[in-house]
């Protein structure tokens, strides 16, 4: 019996070990994608950017974790017509503000949100969250100490972060999200995209 029992335990233990390695990697998976998403959310809006009317336009070290762009929507006369003001921004989430706390209760302390703007600050502005569930800083970086904690060339960057080289952008990226034991999943990505139109 007591035999019996042992194996028992042990079959039940590693049943939960696994289950618990699968809900892992299940999570992992999904926010591998909603990384990917966001970030090519970011990139069809910004392909089509006039670079003259583009800022900031900050080299490594230096970044920003907002970008202000008009695209290009076509040519009249050989000249660019441009579309409506836009911006793509980090912002504090209204449910987790910048106190050091996790006030939403997701695991993830001062969490942001990825937000476009059409036509910011005007009458008609329209706004739209494009990602969720995006830390105050990137993977593996302190803010605050203006050193390059990660590695990347950049110092303090946040968690939505733009940096240029000549008409290039470089556009960084990290989601966050608990699984469903609690563990922390930490996911991030990067893509440099040319910016033909000047």
């Amino acid at each position: 019996m007591a035999l019996a029992s042992v194996f028992g335990m042990a079959i039940l233990m590693t049943a939960d070990t696994t289950s618990q390695a699968f809900r892992a990697g299940a999570t992992l998976g999904q926010l591998e994608q909603k990384t990917r998403d966001v970030l090519q959310r970011i990139s069809d809006r910004l392909e089509s950017a006039d670079l003259s009317v583009t800022n900031p336009m900050l080299e490594a070290p230096f970044h920003s974790e907002w970008i202000d762009y008009q695209r290009v929507t076509g040519f009249v006369a050989g000249a660019r017509e441009l579309g409506p003001p836009e911006r793509i921004i980090l912002e504090y989430s209204p449910i987790d503000p910048n106190n050091g706390l996790d006030d939403d209760g997701n695991g993830v302390v001062d969490d942001c949100l990825i937000v476009w703007y059409e036509n910011p600050g005007l009458a008609n502005e329209r706004r739209v969250v494009l990602s969720r569930w995006i830390p105050e800083f990137l993977e593996n970086e302190i803010g605050g100490n203006l050193i390059d904690d990660n590695g990347n060339g950049l110092d303090d960057e946040r968690g939505l972060s733009f940096d240029f080289s000549s008409d290039r952008v470089t556009i960084r990226v990290t989601l966050q999200q608990s699984d469903s034991n609690g563990v922390l999943i930490t996911r991030s990505l990067s893509r440099t995209l040319t910016l033909r139109n000047r």
